[in-house]
């Protein structure tokens, strides 16, 4: 209510007051033209300014002002004087003289408080302090005017000069309510149009575009307060574009582009005409206003700031080529395929910039949205985060650390989704509060749960999915299922596992899952003791699923429970009969059937396959104990000539202490047989 009445006072303001004016606020804060008295006493002071002899200046204005026994008004007006020459040299000198420009005119207020000129140094006072963004005094001294001056001219500035604080210090609601405070009628025509200005500029930067507009809106866009600023007739533009407006916001960006053809916004207002006419389904001219923009041939920012936004108007476009504008498949076509790889090699070049344009930042962020738009989450993240690393105001940091947390949600799920775990895994971890109670109860702690149990975190993805899995009859997810049992049997809780695997089976009967699952509840057998019921179990399972990629390690469990029974032969033959298959062997099989034979006393099949082990490779250990066998096998052979170089090769190699002991006693012991014979001999 109160926003409607403001609105219909400014709108009564600009229809009905045609001949209410105000002055156009300067540049400047120090007095411009020609402000030293005329009194000869002031000819000094003159003198030495108009030379830009300011020291001079300076000392001859404290001479009066020491003088005031001889000339109060003089002293009075010299003590102003000082103020302004400090503050004409902080401006176009050296910054330094602010302070110095405010303790000036403090000490003349001080001096004079009655002078006419205190209240209007008061205001300077609070003017200069925003100037040099030092907020909390600025807006102490607008306060002493508002509260001790509530009837005086300078009431009213005082009210909007503490709004434009607060704006410029990124506290927009804040100002919206001192901009509330003011009454518009009490304004010129030329003060009403800034005041509007100001409005649309704290809605702008809080993010509320419609309501920027309607204040925007209310100036006509020949008014030339609004055209003599760029930015201004940008944002005009652009609230109009987020309102639908297309043919106002166009007007806009034609009016910038036209009056100011080598400004900052110029090139980006063709670019903001190519979305108007994209967005109104005029393709051709669309693609005629991005190809203005990519020609221009410049570099720096202001070009990089447009072509950015070209090539996001290209992606949207994209899918027009594939059929009747169907966007959804972008990277299908060349146009999409450039503007893609084009969106993300400028917005991570304008965030290294450290002269873009204040706005860079927001068109960042709509790169951002536009590949979040198409799918591509870790990309898009990539962008954000490093554009949360820069110095934004709060409102748009907040806004820009919310995508960060949602696109990280998002490519965790799409990541794991085409099985890169191990990316989705370290997005996760790096961006742990993203991922809040409610999502980790939800499909993303499903997913996460499945590329922890993937990538071997078993008791993570226990932590993720069982917590889901009590609260359903279901995950909800058959992957989830099988790789929360999977975990089960893998942490060794057998009887959980037990469980979830006659519930996975009840519900996925066709399940491709079951056959692995049944293989584990056999393993169990295993671990039990139950052997025989293990043995029965493996060779159902063996003649149900004949061609399964997990049969060789069942054959190779079956020929490890027939030697630990001591049945070498039924070993051999489960271990020849993986070996027959030329499958993929599995990790260390010729070592277990040189074993095997070993034990039988089949020295020279023992031979056969320790040297294939050997070849094989495997462990160090592996190898080194491979090749300790082997020797055996040759000494047990009467072969003791080869066998002793072998010995003395892991005497001085093998990695494990026992087995260089070992092979040190039986070279020894070889030798000294040897040397026994060799004497006996003689």
């Amino acid at each position: 209510m109160i926003r409607f009445i403001i609105l219909s006072i400014f709108i009564f303001l600009f229809l009905f007051q045609p001949n209410l004016h105000a002055k156009l606020a300067d540049d400047f804060l120090s007095p411009q033209g020609d402000f030293i008295p005329h009194d000869p006493a002031f000819k000094p002071i003159r003198s030495a300014f108009d030379k830009f002899d300011f020291d001079n200046a300076i000392k001859a204005s404290k001479q009066l002002i020491e003088e005031s026994q001889l000339n109060a008004k003089n002293a009075e007006d010299a003590s102003y004087l000082l103020g302004d020459i400090y503050l004409y040299m902080a401006e176009r000198k050296n910054p330094f003289y602010f302070k110095v420009s405010i303790n000036a005119y403090g000490n003349a207020r001080n001096k004079y408080p009655n002078s006419k000129r205190a209240l209007p140094s008061l205001m300077k006072i609070g003017m200069i302090y925003a100037k040099i963004q030092l907020y909390y005094e600025a807006l102490g001294s607008f306060n002493r005017i508002i509260k001790n001056y509530p009837n005086s001219v300078f009431s009213v500035p005082a009210r909007i000069k503490r709004g434009k604080v607060y704006l410029e210090w990124g506290k927009f609601d804040k100002a919206i309510i001192e901009f509330d405070l003011i009454n518009p009628a009490l304004l010129g025509r030329e003060a009403g149009a800034f005041l509007l200005l100001d409005y649309a500029e704290a809605y702008y930067q809080k993010g509320d575009l419609e309501e920027a507009y309607n204040y925007y809106g209310l100036l006509s866009l020949q008014n030339p307060i609004l055209q003599m600023s760029q930015s201004a007739l940008y944002q005009y533009g652009v609230t109009a574009h987020h309102s639908k407006l297309y043919p106002v916001a166009r007007e806009a960006f034609f009016i910038l582009h036209n009056k100011y053809p080598r400004g900052e916004f110029s090139l980006l207002s063709m670019a903001r005409i190519g979305d108007s006419y994209r967005l109104q389904g005029k393709i051709k001219r669309a693609l005629k206003s991005y190809d203005h923009v990519d020609s221009a041939h410049r570099t720096g920012p202001r070009y990089l700031n447009a072509t950015l936004v070209s090539a996001i108007g290209r992606l949207h476009l994209s899918g027009c080529q594939v059929h009747p504008c169907a966007p959804e498949y972008p990277l299908e076509t060349e146009l999409g395929r450039l503007a893609y790889q084009k969106i993300k090699e400028i917005s991570l070049s304008l965030i290294e910039k450290e002269n873009r344009a204040p706005f860079t930042e927001r068109l960042v962020h709509e790169a951002v949205i536009a590949l979040e738009d198409y799918d591509f989450y870790p990309d898009s993240l990539e962008i954000s985060i490093m554009l949360s690393h820069l110095n934004l105001r709060p409102p748009f940091k907040i806004k820009v650390l919310k995508t960060i947390d949602r696109n990280a949600v998002k490519s965790v799920n799409l990541l794991i989704q085409k099985n890169k775990d191990a990316k989705a895994l370290g997005i996760f971890y790096h961006n742990r509060k993203a991922f809040t109670p409610p999502i980790l109860r939800g499909k993303t702690g499903v997913q996460l749960g499945i590329g922890f149990a993937r990538s071997g975190y078993f008791a993570e993805a226990i932590k993720l999915l069982s917590p889901i899995a009590l609260t359903s009859t279901s995950l909800d997810h058959e992957e989830a299922d099988f790789q929360l049992t999977k975990a089960y049997f893998t942490q060794a809780e057998y009887s959980l596992a037990e469980k979830r695997t006659q519930l996975f089976i009840k519900r996925y009967p066709g399940s491709k899952h079951i056959s692995l699952l049944e293989l584990l509840e056999t393993k169990i057998l295993i671990n039990k003791g139950n052997k025989n019921e293990a043995i029965r179990k493996y060779k159902t399972w063996l003649k149900r699923y004949p061609k399964h990629k997990k049969r060789d390690e069942a054959l190779k469990d079956l020929g490890d429970m027939a030697f630990a029974e001591g049945d070498m032969k039924q070993a051999v033959i489960l271990y020849q009969k993986i070996l027959s298959e030329k499958n993929e062997l599995i990790p260390g099989l010729q070592l277990t059937i040189a074993d095997t034979f070993f034990q039988m006393k089949n020295y020279k099949m023992a031979i056969s396959h320790y040297t294939e082990a050997i070849e094989e490779g495997g462990t160090a250990e592996q190898v080194d104990w491979a090749t300790f066998q082997l020797a055996q096998s040759y000494e047990k052979l009467g072969l003791k000539g080869k066998g002793v170089p072998l010995y003395a090769q892991l005497e001085k190699d093998a990695i494990e202490s026992i087995i260089k002991a070992l092979s040190a006693q039986k070279k020894v012991e070889i030798e000294t047989v040897a040397l026994e014979k060799t004497e006996t001999a003689q």
